[in-house]
């Protein structure tokens, strides 16, 4: 993970066609720390995660329980 500034680059770009040859100028780039972000942080929890799986394990259960076929009373 990047913390703090990146150091300063440049670019260089050799032309093939009838562009002129160009150099960047340096930038220096700042990544912002990550514990204080800009925007919200999205997404599903994973409390809601696990309610939602075992709300779909139980209705899944309840479903087989409900349409399996009774036993036929004849003997064995």
């Amino acid at each position: 993970m990047l913390v703090g500034a990146v150091p300063a680059a440049t670019a260089d770009y050799t032309s093939t066609t009838t562009c002129p040859h160009s150099q960047s100028a340096a930038t220096t780039i700042t990544i912002a720390d990550p514990a204080d972000p800009d925007l919200p942080i999205t997404g599903a929890s994973l409390p809601r995660l696990l309610g939602a799986a075992a709300l779909l394990i139980l209705a899944g259960a309840t479903l087989l329980h409900r349409t399996r076929r009774p036993r036929s009373p004849q003997p064995r």
